[in-house]
C-alpha cells in the first residue's frame, strides 16, 4: 500500500544534488515537474506497479531500494534487477505506450516522485537535451542486457556469482571492519534467477568463496572480505 511522501526532495533539489536525467531542463521546468508529480512512499513488500498493468507513470526513486521481477509464462519469476536511489523506472513503458515489462517490488520503506506519462511525454518532446539523456538511459539497459546475456552464454556459475557479488557491492555495498558488506533482502532463489542457476548452486558456491576466505555469510548479509582474492578467482577461468 502507498502513502503520500513528504520525504522527496523536490525535482531542483535533485538535478543539484545528484546530477540527475532531468538536470538539463530549465529551472522552470524542473519546478513545472513538482506541480506535477505525486510523491509516494512504498512499504517492504509494496507494488509500486505489476508486469502487464497499463503504463501510468515514470517512477524516480529517492530513497530506498526496489527490486524488478519478471514473471514467464509458466508463472516463473526472475529477478531481473535491484535499483536504487536516482534510479527512474518505466521510462520504456511511458515513452512506447506500452503496458510495464516487470513488476516493481519495493525491499525497503522507498520514497519515489510518480511523473505521469503524458506530461513526461511532453517533456520529452520539447526538450532535445532530456530526449538524449533518455536515449543515454536507455543504451545503457540494452548493454547491461547485452553484457548479462553474454556472460550467461560464456562464464560459468561462479564467475557468474562472483561478478554479481561484486555488483550489488559496488552499488548497495557499505564499508565495515571486515570488508564490503551487501545487506540486501534477497533469497538465495533470486539470486541464482539473477545469473541462471540453481539456490543450491548459489549456496554451495558461497560456501566455498567462505571457506577459501573471500566472503563472510551472516544471515542475509554477505560480507566481501577479499574482494582481489575473488577476482583472481573468477578471472582464471577467462584464461
Amino acid at each position: 500500500m502507498s502513502l503520500e511522501s513528504e520525504n522527496c526532495f523536490s525535482c531542483v533539489q535533485c538535478s543539484s544534488n545528484f546530477d540527475h536525467i532531468f538536470s538539463s531542463l530549465p529551472l522552470k521546468e524542473q519546478k513545472n515537474i513538482d506541480s506535477h508529480r505525486q510523491t509516494k512512499i512504498f512499504h517492504k513488500g509494496d507494488f509500486l506497479f505489476q508486469q502487464g498493468q497499463d503504463c501510468h507513470g515514470v517512477y524516480c526513486i529517492s530513497s530506498g531500494k526496489v527490486k524488478l521481477v519478471k514473471e514467464g509464462e509458466k508463472g516463473k519469476q526472475s529477478l531481473l534487477r535491484i535499483t536504487g536511489s536516482k534510479d527512474i523506472l518505466g521510462i520504456r513503458g511511458s515513452l512506447l505506450q506500452k503496458p510495464y515489462s516487470a513488476s516493481a517490488i519495493a525491499l525497503e520503506t522507498t520514497h519515489v516522485c510518480c511523473i505521469p506519462c503524458d506530461f513526461f511525454r511532453n517533456l520529452a518532446a520539447n526538450h532535445p537535451k532530456l530526449s538524449m539523456n533518455l536515449a543515454c538511459e536507455m543504451a545503457i539497459s540494452l548493454t547491461q542486457a547485452e553484457d548479462k546475456i553474454s556472460n550467461l552464454l560464456n562464464q560459468n556459475v561462479k564467475q557468474r556469482l562472483g561478478h554479481l557479488l561484486i555488483s550489488l557491492s559496488a552499488s548497495f555495498g557499505y564499508e565495515e571492519k571486515m570488508g564490503h558488506t551487501i545487506d540486501l533482502p534477497v533469497t538465495r532463489a533470486e539470486m541464482a534467477s539473477m545469473i541462471g542457476t540453481s539456490p543450491e548452486s548459489v549456496m554451495r558456491i558461497l560456501s566455498e568463496f567462505e571457506q577459501k576466505g573471500y566472503s563472510r555469510i551472516n544471515k542475509k548479509k554477505i560480507t566481501i572480505v577479499d574482494q582481489e582474492k575473488l577476482l583472481e578467482e573468477i578471472e582464471y577461468f577467462d584464461h
